[in-house]
């Protein structure tokens, strides 16, 4: 009878657990910003990388210097004075994420890839390597992140 018991609250722990919102564990994103030195004198010294959650309905704050950040909760990381970063994000919502250089400038610089916005989903593959990444000017002559070749 004990058994029988011990086997019916397992399967109920099963089934409620199962039934949750499912929640990432940790991640860890890296990469290079390959010209950063370059690059760098183009930015606010007190730009940083951070994780925001894509949207329909996303929103910005423009700072009293100008600088613009999209509206994010999530991971943020420093970029070293050889352009490397490490991002590390935990328990983060299903969904897809950017990877956005925040207070750089007075416009918003996305990390893209192949011309196309990357999205970082979760749940995913983690740690994830991004290499090497370059900044260069889009079509309006804004600056992007963009994968080197």
């Amino acid at each position: 009878m004990r058994q029988l018991r011990c086997m019916f609250i397992m399967l109920g722990m099963v089934l409620v657990l199962g039934s949750l919102p499912a929640i990432a564990a940790e991640m860890t994103i890296t990469g290079t910003i390959t010209n950063w030195q370059e690059a760098k004198s183009k930015f606010s010294p007190k730009a940083y990388l951070q994780l925001v959650k894509r949207s329909d309905k996303m929103t910005f704050t423009t700072d009293g210097e100008g600088l613009r950040t999209l509206d994010s909760n999530f991971s943020k990381a420093a970029i070293s004075k050889a352009g490397v970063f490490k991002l590390h994000g935990t328990n983060l919502p299903d969904g897809e994420y950017l990877l956005v250089l925040q207070r750089a400038t007075t416009s918003s610089v996305i990390l893209v890839k192949n011309g196309q916005v990357l999205g970082i989903k979760v749940p995913g593959k983690f740690p994830l390597n991004l290499g090497e990444i370059s900044i260069v000017k889009n079509a309006v002559g804004q600056p992007s992140l963009r994968i080197a070749p």
